[in-house]
């Protein structure tokens, strides 16, 4: 949803400037392929919100909670932004990382699912060992990059919140595909009614 949000941002028009995040929890009670805390698919969701024409509500009208239950779906939310996916693309892009960059500096903020485990222990600084590229346990947005660090490394936005890294933020050395944060990068584009 940040990816989404900031997209929309980046486009300059006025009136579809977000400063409030987008429902993650409304898309996890109405989509009803999500497994809450537990995890999906971000391409399953991304593929969801493309088939009903999704249009998103903000997390002040529909907030998160702590729960993994399944709450039922509160259909009077009305969205106060008419956006949605004009369409997506699921690549796989760990032998071929310069081509992320090049998509990142071109059309901005990318989804990427991430092997996390060893993040808990993340304080600061570039991650560029010791983070395999395991199975998928979490989505980040790569937000940017930096090649004029040694080593190169990806911005990238966590959703742990800001005492997380660097105020929510980390970075993954450009390169070795840690973490795996190549191999399963979700590209959005977006429409505006």
């Amino acid at each position: 949803m940040e990816a989404i949000r900031l997209r929309v941002n980046i486009t300059g028009k006025d009136e579809l400037q977000m400063e409030e995040p987008l429902s993650v929890q409304h898309l996890i009670d109405c989509s009803g392929i999500s497994y809450g805390c537990k995890g999906g698919d971000v391409c399953d969701a991304v593929d969801y919100l493309i088939a009903t024409n999704y249009r998103f509500v903000s997390e002040t009208d529909y907030p998160s909670y702590a729960s993994v239950k399944h709450i039922t779906c509160q259909q009077q939310v009305q969205p106060k932004v008419n956006i949605s996916i004009g369409r997506r693309l699921c690549e796989d892009f760990s032998k071929m990382e310069d081509i992320l960059l090049r998509f990142i500096a071109h059309h901005g903020p990318v989804v990427a699912s991430v092997d996390a485990t060893v993040w808990k222990d993340y304080l600061g600084g570039v991650i560029r060992y010791n983070c395999d590229a395991g199975p998928k346990n979490h989505a980040v947005v790569l937000t940017g990059y930096n090649l004029t660090h040694n080593p190169p490394y990806y911005i990238v936005r966590n959703s742990w919140g800001s005492s997380f890294g660097d105020n929510g933020y980390l970075y993954i050395a450009i390169g070795n595909n840690l973490c795996g944060i190549a191999d399963k990068v979700t590209l959005l584009f977006a429409t505006y009614d």
